[in-house]
This record gives C-alpha cells, sequence and structure tokens, in this order.
C-alpha cells in the first residue's frame, strides 16, 4: 500500500478547492492572492494578516433560453455585484475585491515566519485564507433561476527576511 505524502494531499486539496461549480451553469475559479509577512515574535501563536487584493474568475452559461441578469461575488463583508448591462454577452466575468485586514481572521503558520529563527522556507501557500461566495441569477421571459457555487482562496505568504524586506512578493 502506497502512502501519500503530506505535500501531496495539500496539492490535490489545493486544486480541489480553487474551482466550484454550480449545476454545470456558474464555474468559479480563485486567484491566488499573495501577501508579505513580519517574523513574529516566538510567544505568538497567530499572524494578523494585512489587507488582501481577492481576484476571482466567474465562468456564466445561463440556459439557452435564459440571460446572465446578475452576479454578486462576496468575501466576509466585502462584495461586488454585476448587474445585466454589465455583463450582457460575457462569458466571463472577472473580479478583484480589496479585503480589509479586519474581515480576515488571525491565521496559525506552525513555525513558519518566526522572528529570530532561520528557515529556508520563505514562502508558505494557505489553501484556503477565506472563502467567496458567489450567486447568479438567470431570467428568461417565463422563468428565472439562482444558482450558487463557494470556492477558497488560496494565499501564499512570503517571509519578509532582511534579504527580501522592501522587495515586493510578486519578484
Amino acid at each position: 500500500m502506497k502512502r501519500l505524502t503530506i505535500s501531496s494531499l495539500l496539492a490535490c486539496l489545493f486544486i480541489a478547492t480553487t474551482i466550484a461549480t454550480a449545476d454545470g451553469v456558474l464555474k468559479v475559479h480563485a486567484i491566488e492572492a499573495s501577501t508579505q509577512i513580519s517574523p513574529r515574535d516566538p510567544g505568538l501563536r497567530q499572524t494578523l494578516l494585512p489587507s488582501l487584493d481577492i481576484g476571482v474568475t466567474a465562468d456564466v452559461r445561463c440556459a439557452i433560453d435564459a440571460k446572465a441578469e446578475s452576479i454578486t461575488i462576496s468575501v466576509a463583508d466585502t462584495s461586488i455585484r454585476f448587474d445585466a448591462a454589465e455583463i450582457a454577452e460575457a462569458d466571463t466575468v472577472n473580479a478583484s475585491l480589496r479585503l480589509p485586514a479586519k474581515q480576515i481572521a488571525p491565521i496559525s503558520a506552525a513555525s513558519f515566519c518566526i522572528q529570530g529563527e532561520s528557515s529556508e522556507d520563505t514562502e508558505l501557500l494557505l489553501p484556503g485564507v477565506a472563502s467567496a461566495q458567489i450567486s447568479l441569477l438567470c431570467r428568461s421571459e417565463t422563468t428565472s433561476s439562482m444558482h450558487f457555487a463557494s470556492v477558497a482562496l488560496p494565499l501564499r505568504l512570503h517571509c519578509a527576511t532582511d534579504k527580501n524586506q522592501g522587495s515586493s512578493p510578486d519578484k
């Protein structure tokens, strides 16, 4: 019997949680966010995150006789809504949300990015630091339907070290 390693399990979890579908009508993909954090004091178990820029892509396919009337994407208390005029004839909706730090729960990152400890690990992927809820309203001349999906939002943490402090995590 083969053993599944933790990294393989996390990779599978990551792939499974970044795409969500609802009835084949709404397919949602979360775009990995990235942020840099400062090393925390050794006695602290949790890390507070800064505001995050969240990206979500939704593929919209209403029934043949229906059109998308609106789509709403929500993360915590932050949301964005697109009405029929904004999504008319669009098969894909790309949304960016700025999630304030106060809406993000503190994270536990085990031994990652602790002050005074040297480590080769300068980045850590958290497969679901928050989740996005998406609703799509489709309407035809005779009926309307609401479709829902939820997707985990991945976050890549970069530990600020003397070498990379002040540089962008995307470089």
